[in-house]
């Protein structure tokens, strides 16, 4: 009997250390699990994370590249902006420069007008003082007497002359008729202070 209870004693000693270490070694391995757990968690993380960024760096990039062809449309654009701004400044210079030379020849047309302008009154004026002084000198002055007109001949007289005055004032006559009222024939000259009928119809 008591060599059967020192023969368990013997064994359940010998297992002592084995019943230490296995509980040791099941709480190892449950630690590990539990860090692997949550290392797989953060990777999956850190996975979502990075799909995230990726989506964002392609829609960056997409955005990117609108910018950059919208950027190239605007330079185009510009270009032919500035183009048409060069074609119309040289169209404008061009017009100027017309217009001026247009202004100029009026003004000096306008310059030469005054001028003629400024001369032609005073050559008229001297012809209407001309005119008015040969006009008096035609100016015949004839008296009535009896009911009747008679002319006082002056220097440089002919009937013609006479005749041509009278017409001017507005009396009809002709040399012809002078004559026959005075006696006159081809032969007769008249002379500086006779007295003419001048015959009215």
């Amino acid at each position: 009997m008591k060599v059967q209870k020192k023969i368990l004693f013997t064994v359940l000693t010998s297992q002592l250390p084995l019943v230490w270490i296995v509980p040791g070694i099941w709480a190892q391995t449950a630690y590990q699990r539990e860090d692997t757990r949550f290392l797989q968690e953060q990777i999956l993380r850190a996975n979502h994370q990075l799909d995230l960024l990726l989506q964002r760096l392609e829609s960056n990039e997409a955005q990117i590249s609108e910018l950059q062809s919208q950027i190239k449309a605007l330079q185009k654009a510009q270009q032919s902006t500035d183009a048409r701004v060069n074609q119309l400044d040289s169209q404008f210079k061009s017009e100027k420069e017309a217009l001026l030379d247009e202004i100029s020849k009026i003004l000096a047309e306008s310059s030469t007008a005054r001028a003629a302008s400024a001369t032609t009154p005073r050559q008229a004026s001297s012809g209407n003082e001309h005119s008015s002084s040969q006009s008096s000198q035609n100016t015949l002055r004839l008296s009535q007497e009896n009911g009747k007109y008679y002319y006082v001949v002056k220097r440089g007289d002919t009937l013609v002359s006479i005749a041509r005055a009278l017409n001017a004032q507005g009396i009809r006559i002709r040399p012809k008729e002078i004559a026959l009222a005075n006696n006159i024939t081809e032969e007769t000259k008249i002379q500086v202070g006779q007295k003419l009928l001048i015959p009215k119809n």
